[in-house]
């Protein structure tokens, strides 16, 4: 990056306060490698915040499943971050908008302890830190003219396509239930489910865990998003999506209509 990251991150800040789409970065705000992108998209936090958009309230992981590798051409996770204002109960309700919306089918935790700073924690620090367990909607947003070639440094500076996060109720108990052998379900207008397990995130969902407080200290109270078990699922104007955890938790929400359908229970 030959100009300043101040510089991207203001095109980027312009990116998210329209609904412009983005072919590319200009060459020379374009961060060259991975640890470029978490240089940028940090520079983009704290404009964010700055700008009176924050706090964030946690972190999204992408990429920590063998689906999401193969459907975005990238063989290793990717972080980003969340704001506070963009985490939701279930049932949220999202206007609509020019950029495509899409939904991924994840398993989210909320930490009741802080984790990571000092390296990887082991798989017992990691789970004593997490205070509750749910199914999590991500609404994921296309900013880009053509989102399969943009490369990787670039979408993780901006977030890796997050726009916000609806959870479910946490899972009572979550303690004595195996994670990865929970099955999420996603169903868009109640239509034929996709499914995945939590093994399928990394071998364990603690696993993506492990791999972000490996990078970067997870304050208390922060939710972390760990992946999404099916592919990414692009909406349409008036679709309702629905994803269920195990039958232990569920989320849902629906998408650019004046009033949310009734969606029958269960």
């Amino acid at each position: 990056m030959k100009r300043t990251l101040s510089e991207a991150a203001d095109l980027l800040m312009r990116l998210r306060d329209s609904e412009d789409l983005l072919e590319a970065l200009p060459s020379d705000l374009r961060p060259m490698t991975i640890e470029d992108g978490y240089a940028l998209q940090a520079t983009l936090h704290d404009r964010r915040v700055e700008r009176g958009n924050g706090p964030y309230g946690g972190f999204k992981i992408g990429c920590t499943t063998a689906v999401m590798q193969a459907y975005l051409n990238i063989p290793e996770p990717c972080g980003g971050g969340v704001l506070a204002s963009d985490l939701h109960a279930s049932g949220a309700f999202f206007g609509p908008s020019k950029r495509r919306y899409g939904v991924e089918c994840e398993i989210a935790v909320r930490l009741s302890a802080p984790l990571g700073g000092d390296g990887a924690p082991t798989m017992t620090q990691a789970r004593d830190a997490v205070g509750a367990v749910m199914a999590a909607i991500e609404l994921v947003e296309d900013r880009y003219l053509d989102w399969r070639k943009m490369d990787a440094p670039t979408l993780i500076a901006d977030d890796f396509f997050q726009r916000a996060c609806v959870l479910g109720d946490p899972i009572p108990d979550w303690r004595d239930h195996d994670l990865g052998r929970l099955v999420g379900e996603m169903t868009i207008n109640q239509n034929q489910p996709l499914r995945g397990q939590g093994s399928d995130i990394l071998g364990h969902p603690f696993e993506a865990l492990r791999w972000l407080a490996g990078r970067c200290a997870l304050p208390a109270g922060s939710v972390i998003m760990l992946g999404s078990v099916v592919q990414t699922q692009w909406l349409n104007e008036g679709d309702e999506a629905a994803i269920s955890l195990g039958g232990l938790s569920t989320a849902r929400l629906s998408l650019g209509v004046s009033q949310p359908r009734t969606t029958a229970a269960g």
